[in-house]
């Protein structure tokens, strides 16, 4: 179950990767991708979590 945050992230992720659907993607631990290092997750989720943080057109109820 994703929040309406996640959700954002994952369809960010997807429109960036050009590849939606493909990754396994655990929002409740911020491991976006297990296949990925996590040194290489963080600072990408950060910059995520800093261009989403404001109503974002990937959010339909704003």
């Amino acid at each position: 179950i994703l929040n309406r945050d996640s959700a954002r992230y994952a369809v960010a992720l997807s429109h960036l990767l050009g590849s939606p659907s493909i990754y396994v993607i655990k929002f409740n631990r911020v491991t976006l991708f297990e296949e990925e290092p996590r040194k290489n997750i963080h600072p990408f989720f950060r910059l995520q979590k800093r261009l989403f943080s404001s109503p974002s057109p990937f959010d339909g109820t704003n």
